[in-house]
């Protein structure tokens, strides 16, 4: 059974990568990123830019030692994916529920919901889609989901890379 279940792990990696590439863009303000986003943008080759917004702050300063305020960061998130976005490209939403056994609904919905109002106020984009960082979600994620008419992308919808590996795991 090992064989049969090997098989069809690869069979399924190798369905998804023949998929539409997704970036899930999280280190947007680090401009080594950035730049790399700019070339990877100018060759069209990216369908969906599924992006974080300044509501994942925390998130930020833990996984990229981001020193910028809150305010700092939104100006600087705003600026790069407004270029991408008159660049004619996709932007959705991603969200890191990084503590999502502990998170309760009104936690989930208050990240949901702000994320949602930033990306309609700043970038004039109302999302239809969202990611869940490490394709975390929960019954009350899903209630949330279908109250705001956001579609779940699953992890094998897409084939889908993390911006920051072209930086900081450059071999992958």
């Amino acid at each position: 059974m090992g064989f049969v279940n090997a098989l069809h792990y690869w069979k399924a990696i190798f369905e998804r990568k023949m998929k539409p590439l997704c970036i899930h863009t999280e280190a947007v303000m680090v401009d080594e990123v950035w730049e790399i986003i700019k070339q990877k943008s100018k060759e069209g080759k990216i369908h969906i830019w599924n992006i974080m917004t300044p509501e994942n702050y925390e998130y930020f300063k833990s996984s990229f030692n981001v020193k910028l305020s809150k305010e700092e960061l939104s100006a600087k998130m705003k600026e790069r994916y407004l270029w991408m976005k008159n660049h004619g490209e996709k932007l959705e939403l991603h969200i890191h529920f990084s503590i999502i056994m502990n998170m309760s609904l009104v936690e989930q919905e208050k990240l949901i919901k702000n994320s949602i109002d930033w990306m309609k106020n700043e970038l004039e984009v109302t999302p239809k889609e969202i990611v869940c960082g490490w394709w975390c979600f929960n019954e009350d994620t899903l209630k949330l989901l279908k109250k705001y008419n956001l579609k779940l992308v699953k992890f094998r919808d897409y084939n889908s890379e993390h911006d920051y590996e072209w930086v900081f795991n450059p071999k992958l």
